[in-house]
């Protein structure tokens, strides 16, 4: 059977493999990045490593909102890389 690990946003439910999960941490503010795409609003510090957030917001069809205090980011691997995604 498969493991996930289910986040909101709004009130959506969605999941990702929980193989693929690095960690779960506080939301930080995001630094922007000029030149990026717009689906990455930006990197956040993860001991020392820049880790791209990825607008999932946007991309699952939620309307934008400023980032709360009480939210989280999910650090997932994606291939190689490790990226940030934003859940309430």
């Amino acid at each position: 059977p498969m493991h996930a690990l289910l986040f909101t946003i709004d009130d959506t439910r969605y999941a990702v493999p929980v193989d693929a999960v690095v960690q779960v941490v506080r939301a930080v503010a995001v630094t922007p990045v000029p030149g990026a795409p717009a689906a990455v609003p930006g990197v956040i510090d993860v001991r020392g490593a820049l880790v791209p957030v990825l607008d999932t917001r946007a991309r699952f069809g939620h309307p934008p909102r400023p980032l709360a205090p009480d939210e989280r980011f999910v650090l997932a691997r994606a291939g190689a890389r490790t990226v940030a995604l934003r859940a309430d």
